[in-house]
């Protein structure tokens, strides 16, 4: 198993925190992008650590566990558990289209500029587009 490119991973992520970190205490008096940069970095650098971290730490425990590996190898590939992941993706896209339209009519109602509301409707219209797409591809494909 690769370790060593999670351990890379963990390493950017270190350094994009430091890096935003840097940023926020050196820039004062920040304008425009400047002021999200530093926040966008630490979130981001955050996430990375915590990925490269919890898969190395994974990594290092099933070398040590060879039973562990299997077994987990085993459930990974199992159809039962297969089938319950993609019911449970179907089940959230689900209420995901809900709750996306419900929040696309409370900026329209709360009169948020159309600069921002375009781009939401899009990004709502391409997810449905694609699961229309996919739902023709499938039934011809079954």
């Amino acid at each position: 198993m690769k370790s060593t490119k999670y351990l890379l991973i963990l390493a950017a992520g270190v350094l994009l925190f430091a890096g935003g970190f840097i940023l926020l205490r050196l820039i004062t008096e920040p304008e425009g992008m400047m002021k999200a940069l530093p926040f966008i970095l630490i979130g981001i650098g955050c996430g990375t650590f915590g990925y490269g971290l919890g898969e190395t730490v994974r990594i290092i425990t099933l070398k040590k566990r060879p039973d562990l590996a299997k077994q987990l190898a085993i459930e990974t590939n199992d159809e039962r558990n297969q089938a319950i992941n993609n019911l449970a993706k179907a089940k959230a896209f689900d209420i995901t289209i809900y709750v996306f339209a419900a929040l696309l009519l409370a900026f329209a109602l709360m009169g948020t500029e159309m600069m921002v509301i375009i781009p939401l409707v899009v990004g709502y219209l391409f997810i449905v587009c694609f699961r229309i797409y996919y739902q023709c591809r499938l039934a011809k494909k079954m």
